[in-house]
């Protein structure tokens, strides 16, 4: 249970409480979705919940142009409405399978375009660059019994966290999904998590 929850969240769930979700499987049926439906089946039914498929964004890689060392934007447009929608979130669900130890890349090249907020931090000094302050969790699969992906992700998402004002405060890793069906375990885990962030 410890690596299930990492702190404890006081939210305020008003009915306009909003939950962005940012799916990078590519699978629509498969093992991230399954633990994704079970963190969402003990949502507030008031919650505003805004569903973005990484691989359908398919977000630009940031090719550090320096655009947003002047401009509080990107140059590239495709994650305006994205952006607009992660600023003003509550709660920001990732859900995502390991590839290679780390995120898919369409979950990567959203997580490079985070240098927009990095460059307003610190080439611009804003302070916080977004005003908001969120709270966020992982629902992770991998298709080995290798745990390290889990901690890459982690760390990767917590260092990006730390300019967003997001904080994580709860992961679930469900492990060897290539071999057999997440288990009920995984699935009880991500509910429980749900329960534990909503105060149930």
């Amino acid at each position: 249970m410890d690596d299930l929850f990492v702190r404890t969240v006081n939210m305020n769930l008003k009915n306009d409480f909003k939950i962005l979700v940012v799916n990078s499987s590519p699978k629509k049926h498969g093992h991230t979705q399954k633990l994704l439906d079970a963190f969402l089946e003990e949502c507030p039914k008031t919650a505003q919940i805004k569903y973005v498929l990484a691989f359908e964004l398919n977000a630009k890689p940031c090719n550090d142009c320096g655009y947003c060392h002047k401009n509080n934007s990107c140059k590239f447009r495709d994650l305006d409405e994205f952006y607009k929608d992660f600023e003003v979130a509550d709660l920001i669900v990732f859900a995502t399978p390991v590839y290679n130890f780390s995120f898919p890349a369409p979950l990567k090249s959203i997580f490079d375009r985070f240098q927009r907020y990095y460059n307003a931090r610190f080439t611009r000094n804003k302070k916080p660059p977004i005003s908001k302050k969120r709270n966020a969790v992982i629902l992770s699969t991998c298709g080995s019994c290798d745990e390290y992906g889990f901690e890459v992700i982690k760390h990767q998402a917590k260092s990006a966290f730390t300019v967003l004002n997001v904080e994580l405060c709860g992961f679930v890793g469900a492990k060897n999904t290539d071999f057999e069906e997440i288990s009920n375990d995984d699935i009880l885990k991500s509910k429980t998590l749900a329960s534990l962030v909503f105060n149930k």
